[in-house]
């Protein structure tokens, strides 16, 4: 028997696929905030879940209008191997998402305040 050391992905962060169904993430981002008493969320998406991504974050703002978000946008490089020569490349847009009950101590581009209480009544 061999035993292998993998890493277990913490509990608040989330890899959302293309499959995934904005419903079970949002029931699954909540109960990672009320019952694990988490404080901040990580979402990754690659490719075409990334529109997964954004109507989860986009509901997951109007049901708790206190978090903030900081988004960092990139890509990543898939590589086709053959006999140990890279065949082909091919990059992927990567989306990630903070989503965190506490102000962030820095801005950049990608962060956004908590929503108003008059927005989140639209």
């Amino acid at each position: 028997m061999s035993t292998e050391n993998k890493t277990a992905t913490p509990v608040n962060h989330i890899k959302v696929s293309f499959k995934s169904s904005c419903r079970s993430l949002v029931n699954y981002a909540e109960k990672v905030l009320k019952e694990h008493n988490m404080r901040t969320i990580h979402f990754t998406a690659i490719g075409g879940a990334i529109g997964n991504l954004v109507m989860t974050v986009e509901v997951l703002k109007v049901l708790h209008p206190g978090l903030y978000q900081n988004n960092t946008i990139g890509t990543v490089v898939h590589q086709t191997l053959e006999n140990e020569k890279s065949v082909s490349e091919r990059l992927y847009p990567k989306l990630e998402v903070e989503m965190s009950l506490d102000a962030p101590t820095k801005t950049t581009e990608g962060s956004q305040d908590k929503i108003s209480e008059e927005l989140r009544k639209q």
